[in-house]
């Protein structure tokens, strides 16, 4: 039996804690910069501004938990359950950025559906969210930080954004179907979508 704990990333106090043991559930315990848990249930917990960098939450239901301000960078999502968790911070920056290319959006979106997101790579066939967006411009040898896209707009680049450090729990192959991260980054592409057809819908009217 082991004891399993989450830290916060700011102060180091516990704030989840429980016995885990290696059965034929697949449960396990272990180190890689805080954490290990496989097939886990942590549902409606509090993990705000939770150190779970470098985690293996493969499989973990998370459903309903508090993540906002969570380091998730480089977690492993796979299979993990994401529904109603709370990443309003990181939604939020996405948003906020991403439709600043809203001409874009339908290749970010066929890049998450393909598994063509790799969270730690700028360039190359699967790229980080600046990288697939930065392909999509026209953003020829893409190595980080701002780019302007054809209409003139700047895209703000930043590793260490929160958008960035979600997708960074995306890997090449991870389909919405396979890996938590990629079914939220899928679900709120959608949704600026949405925002970006309603603002051109407006526009419009407006303009006749």
């Amino acid at each position: 039996m082991s004891t399993f704990q989450i830290k916060n990333r700011f102060t180091g106090a516990v704030q989840f804690e429980c016995d885990l043991s290696a059965d034929a559930d697949g449960a396990s315990f272990g180190v890689r910069l805080g954490l290990a848990v496989r097939k886990a249930r942590i549902v409606k917990a509090n993990l705000r501004e939770a150190l779970l960098r470098g985690s293996d939450l493969s499989a973990v239901d998370l459903r309903g938990v508090d993540l906002s301000g969570a380091d998730l960078s480089e977690a492993d999502l796979s299979d993990s359950n994401l529904s109603e968790a709370n990443l309003a911070p990181i939604k939020q920056d996405f948003l906020a950025e991403v439709l600043r290319l809203p001409n874009e959006l339908e290749a970010l979106r066929a890049a998450i559906v393909e598994g063509r997101i790799d969270g730690s790579s700028y360039s190359g066939k699967c790229a980080c969210l600046a990288g697939t967006l930065a392909k999509a411009a026209g953003v020829e040898s893409y190595h980080g930080g701002d780019f302007i896209s054809s209409p003139g707009i700047r895209f703000h680049a930043s590793a260490t954004s929160p958008r960035e450090s979600f997708f960074t729990a995306i890997s090449p192959g991870d389909t919405p179907d396979k890996n938590g991260a990629a079914a939220i980054a899928l679900e709120w592409t959608d949704e600026a979508i949405a925002i970006r057809n309603m603002i051109r819908a407006t526009t419009l009217r407006a303009a006749t």
